[in-house]
C-alpha cells in the first residue's frame, strides 16, 4: 500500500506536519522558520546525540521549505476522497525516524536544554489522518486494537437469561435476571447503544443531542470544584463504614482488638510519610483518623474532593496490603472501605477544641463498649446489656461490674497520635547554599491531648 499524508486541502494540517520539532513557547502547530537560532544552538552543546537529531530535523525542515510548494503539482489522485504529495512520503519518514530516535535517548540527556522541545507535527489531524498514518508508517490498523483500549469500558445492568438450577435429569432452569456486564461500544451518546440497551434507556432517558453536537464546555460546565478555605486549618476525617459487620466476620477481639487498631495506625503513618510535607498530625481511635493539614498547604490547589479522596484512597488500599501482617491467620474476606470529610478551622484553639472532642469521644466509647462487653460475657443478650446501660452513668456501671478502666491499655482509652519527631531532626547537607533538613521520624503515641502538656512540649506540630 502506497504510504500517505495528511490531507493536502487542509493547509494549516499540511504545514504542521511538515514542520519540526517547536521550541517551548512556539505558537502550537506554526512552522520553525528560519536558522536553527538559539533554541538549537544550546541543544547542540548539550550533547552529540542531541546534535545529530537536531541537524537531521533541520535537513528534513529545509527539504519540506524547497519541496513543499513544489510538490503541490505533482500530487497522484489515490481516490475521489484524498490526494497526497508522493514527494513528501520520504519527508514523513524522516520526520517519524527522529522522534523515535529521541525516545531512545537516555532520560538524563532529555533534562534541561532538550526537555523544552515538544513534538508537535501531528497536531490539528483529523481521525482518518491519524488512521491512515498509523497504518502506512508502523502497520498498525487501528480498528484492529482492542475495543477497551479505544472505547475504553461501560459498565451497565442489563436483564440477561441465566441458569439458576437444574433438573433432576439435569436440564437447565433458566430465569431472566438483572446482571451487571462490561461493554465497550463505539458510541455510547449514539441510538444505537441505547436501542440495545433499553433496560439502561427507561432508566437514564436519551440524550437530547447527538455526540458530536456536545462541546467539551458543555459537560464541564456541570462540575463543581470546591476549594477549601486559605490560611486554616484543615482537618480530613476518615471513618470506616460499615465497620460492625466487619468487624463481625473478620472475628476481631472485643471491646477492642489490637490488631485492628494497630493496623489503622500503621495506615495513619504511611499516610504522613506519603504527605510529608502538608500533614503535621493525626488522631485516631476505633475505625477513625482524623489528618490535620496545616494552614499554609496548598496541596491540590486545596481542592477538598481531590484531597479527600487522595487521602481515603491510600489509607484505603494501605489498609488491604498490610492486612497479613497483623491476621496471618485471617484472610481478608471482602475489602474495607472508608469515607472521608474534611473541616477548615480558622485557628489553632479551635483545631486543639476538635482534637479535644474526639480524645473525649475516645474515652466515652471506650467506657460503654467495656461495659457492655462485660454484660455479654456475663451472659446477657446483646439487647439486655443495651437496656441496662440506657440512661446510667457509666462510671458507675465500670464500679458495678468490677472493671478497673485505669489499667486497660493506654491505646483504648486515649487513642493513638501520629506525628513527626523533630528531636532527632539534624541539619544535613548544603546545596547550591540551601540547608535541608531530615524529615524526622514518624511515630506514633498515645498521650493525653486535650491538656497543655502536650503541645507545649511539641510546640513544632501547630507552630504556624
Amino acid at each position: 500500500m502506497d504510504d500517505v499524508l495528511p490531507k493536502v486541502s487542509r493547509p494549516s494540517v499540511r504545514k504542521r506536519a511538515l514542520g519540526v520539532i517547536l521550541p517551548r513557547g512556539s505558537r502550537p502547530g506554526a512552522r520553525y522558520k528560519g536558522a536553527p537560532g538559539r533554541h538549537l544552538e544550546a541543544l547542540s552543546r548539550s550533547s552529540s546525540v542531541q546534535m545529530t537529531l537536531v541537524q537531521r530535523a533541520e535537513d528534513v525542515r529545509q527539504r519540506t521549505l524547497v519541496q513543499s510548494e513544489d510538490a503541490r503539482p505533482a500530487l497522484v489522485q489515490r481516490s475521489s476522497r484524498d490526494a497526497r504529495p508522493a514527494e513528501s512520503r520520504s519527508l514523513w519518514r524522516d520526520l517519524f525516524s527522529v522522534r523515535l530516535e529521541s525516545v531512545h535517548i537516555n532520560e538524563s540527556s532529555l533534562q534541561g536544554t532538550f526537555g523544552s522541545f515538544v513534538p508537535c507535527y501531528i497536531k490539528g489531524f483529523d481521525k482518518s489522518d491519524l488512521n491512515n498514518l498509523l497504518f502506512d508508517e508502523f502497520n498498525v490498523n487501528y480498528n484492529t486494537l482492542e475495543p477497551i483500549f479505544r472505547q475504553g469500558s461501560c459498565l451497565l445492568k442489563t436483564v440477561v437469561e441465566d441458569v439458576v438450577k437444574y433438573t433432576d435429569n439435569g436440564a437447565p432452569i433458566k430465569r431472566h435476571r438483572r446482571k451487571i456486564i462490561p461493554v465497550h461500544s463505539k458510541k455510547i451518546a449514539g441510538k444505537r447503544f441505547w436501542n440495545e440497551h433499553i433496560l439502561l434507556l427507561k432508566e437514564l432517558g436519551g440524550f437530547i443531542e447527538e455526540i458530536n453536537n456536545v462541546t467539551p464546555e458543555y459537560v464541564r460546565s456541570f462540575e463543581f470544584d470546591s476549594k477549601l478555605m486559605p490560611s486554616t486549618w484543615i482537618v480530613v476525617r476518615i471513618d470506616g463504614c460499615h465497620f460492625h459487620r466487619f468487624s463481625e466476620v473478620h472475628e476481631f477481639v472485643k471491646p477492642n482488638d489490637d490488631r485492628a487498631l494497630n493496623l489503622m495506625n500503621l495506615c495513619a503513618v504511611a499516610v504522613l510519610e506519603k504527605f510529608w510535607e502538608d500533614i503535621v498530625f493525626a488522631y485516631g481511635v476505633s475505625d477513625e483518623y482524623s489528618f490535620i493539614i496545616k494552614k499554609t498547604c496548598n496541596l491540590y490547589q486545596r481542592r477538598a474532593n481531590k484531597m479527600v479522596s487522595a487521602i481515603v484512597s491510600f489509607f484505603t488500599s494501605t489498609y488491604v496490603m498490610r492486612w497479613n501482617e497483623f491476621f496471618p491467620q485471617s484472610e481478608l474476606k471482602y475489602p474495607p472501605s472508608f469515607d472521608g470529610r474534611a473541616v477548615c478551622y480558622p485557628s489553632t484553639e479551635i483545631l486543639r477544641d476538635y482534637l479535644s472532642w474526639r480524645q473525649v469521644d475516645c474515652h466515652i466509647n471506650n467506657q460503654y463498649n467495656s461495659c457492655f462487653w462485660k454484660l455479654v460475657a456475663s451472659g446477657k443478650s446483646k439487647r439486655e446489656a443495651q437496656n441496662s446501660l440506657k440512661g446510667g452513668q457509666l462510671q458507675k456501671k465500670i464500679e458495678e461490674l468490677a472493671i478497673d478502666y485505669n489499667k486497660l491499655p493506654v491505646m483504648f482509652r486515649q487513642g493513638s497520635s501520629v506525628y513527626r519527631d523533630k528531636v532527632d531532626t539534624v541539619p544535613t547537607h548544603e546545596e547550591n547554599g540551601n540547608s535541608f533538613e531530615s524529615k524526622g521520624k514518624v511515630i506514633v503515641e498515645h498521650v493525653d491531648i486535650i491538656g497543655p502538656t502536650f503541645w507545649l512540649e511539641h510546640l513544632n506540630i501547630l507552630d504556624e
